[in-house]
């Protein structure tokens, strides 16, 4: 998957000139396995390999709200929902309404969730069946993303999740 999508993540990270990332579910936890790293001197400090939360990070969100309840649930069991912001969801039944709304928008922001000064979109990537495989996000710091940018980078993150998706076999469908 890191070779299918690599140009398309450095694509994105051209066009926002922000940190994109690929990650992927392991155990209860979203796993950075690509990233290309804005040119800015200010950014988000992470390393391929790093885990992140479901809950709380737009990379999590996206995939969870595609992917079957009870498995969302049982990871959520497992890993709890650390609260590390205020702005931190930290309920079961707030998280699986927030899902609900990514489901019918098809994207998910992270604001402030997970690490303070800190803003992300991010939608899934599915594989050739319409499965919810990954997720792709574009991250910077407040300073530059701010809610308004966020929004304007939400068409070029789910271009880029379309892509990746066409190129691993989905065909016609997906609603990225």
């Amino acid at each position: 998957m890191r070779q299918v999508a690599k140009p398309y993540i450095e694509e994105l990270r051209r066009e926002t000139g922000e940190t994109v990332h690929l990650a992927v579910i392991m155990d209860s936890s979203m796993v950075y396995i690509d990233k290309s790293e804005s040119e800015h001197v200010l950014g988000m400090k992470s390393r391929v390999g790093a885990s992140v939360p479901l809950h709380c990070t737009g990379l999590g969100k996206a995939l969870c709200a595609f992917l079957p309840e009870d498995f969302v649930l049982a990871r959520l069991q497992r890993a709890g929902m650390t609260k590390f912001t205020s702005n931190t969801i930290t309920d079961v039944d707030d998280f699986l309404a927030c899902l609900a709304r990514i489901r019918e928008c098809g994207y998910a922001f992270d604001d402030e969730e997970h690490e303070e000064g800190i803003r992300c979109v991010a939608v899934p990537v599915m594989d050739h069946a319409g499965r919810a495989v990954a997720a792709v996000s574009a991250s910077g710091p407040t300073v530059r993303v701010s809610r308004e940018r966020l929004h304007e980078m939400i068409p070029l993150v789910a271009e880029t999740g379309r892509k990746i998706s066409a190129a691993l076999g989905l065909r016609g469908g997906g609603r990225l």
